[in-house]
């Protein structure tokens, strides 16, 4: 089954998980498109043939408890829902899923720890791979997210030196404008700005940059209202202060400054890591 245009989001019974089924319905609703819940079940090898049809049905049957579980919590909010649940490896699938959505949101850890890293394999994987966005889901911290600007309420897209052309600033100004927020346009000077050239250094280049964003946004988006604010120090760093309050950080899957090789910018890949809020991947 296609899922063109429709939201995809990964359940896997988690609290993350929940948390970001909700990031979800939002999207989905406020896309008015399909919400297609997603749920991926893996059996590990078991040399005894009985005892490994047993033990696939038992997680096949888990897997259809929480994915009916979410699809109810998401109907209930008002989402128009469909379902799949699959055997495989659960980034292999949503990877194979977003060949056709128009956005894919997972959370940042799902179940089993991952060892202790800040971000989970699926959520590392996807972002860097995925052909369509992707929005990776954090669980909020409560009451102990700091940052030194309050960016509540509002969407925020970092931006490097292409300015304008970041697929990024378009994305967000989107999302800006469905949700009826206003939009903060951050872009960090220093050489991460413009590896290119010494422009990131200059902060009146960097404030030129800002201004042709906003210019841009004022055109494509009059209803969008747009404010830009110049920061200084690691652009991730600053994101993810950003994120403590923030609804939604939007960020380019690759920077300007020589990412053309990796799949993910390392901006990007170290915001994800260390990202309090929603972060919104383009590419």
């Amino acid at each position: 089954m296609g899922n063109e245009s429709a939201v995809v989001v990964g359940v896997d019974g988690s609290d993350n998980a929940r948390v970001a089924l909700d990031a979800a319905i939002t999207e989905a609703t406020t896309r008015k498109t399909t919400l297609h819940l997603v749920a991926a079940y893996h059996a590990p090898a078991v040399r005894r043939h009985s005892v490994a049809v047993e033990y696939e049905k038992v997680v096949r049957e888990e897997a259809a408890a929480i994915l009916a579980e979410a699809a109810e919590r998401a109907r209930d909010a008002g989402a128009d829902v469909t379902t799949s649940m699959h055997s495989g490896d659960a980034s292999g699938v949503l990877l194979e899923q977003s060949r056709t959505a128009a956005l894919v949101v997972v959370g940042a850890r799902g179940r089993g720890g991952f060892m202790g890293r800040l971000l989970g394999s699926v959520a590392a994987a996807l972002p860097a791979h995925a052909a369509c966005p992707v929005l990776v889901v954090p669980r909020r911290a409560d009451g102990t997210a700091r940052a030194e600007r309050d960016y509540s309420g509002r969407i925020v897209v970092g931006v490097d030196a292409s300015g304008a052309a970041n697929p990024a600033l378009a994305s967000a100004a989107d999302t800006a404008q469905r949700r009826k927020l206003p939009l903060v346009v951050v872009a960090v000077a220093g050489p991460d700005f413009d590896a290119d050239s010494r422009a990131g250094d200059d902060p009146d280049a960097v404030r030129s940059v800002l201004a042709q964003c906003r210019d841009s946004v004022a055109a494509s988006h009059p209803d969008v209202q747009a404010t830009t604010v110049l920061e200084e120090g690691a652009p991730a760093e600053v994101l993810a202060g950003i994120s403590a309050t923030a609804e939604t950080v939007v960020v380019g899957a690759r920077g300007s400054g020589g990412f053309t090789a990796m799949r993910l910018g390392s901006t990007a890949h170290a915001l994800l890591g260390h990202a309090q809020g929603p972060v919104l991947v383009v590419r």
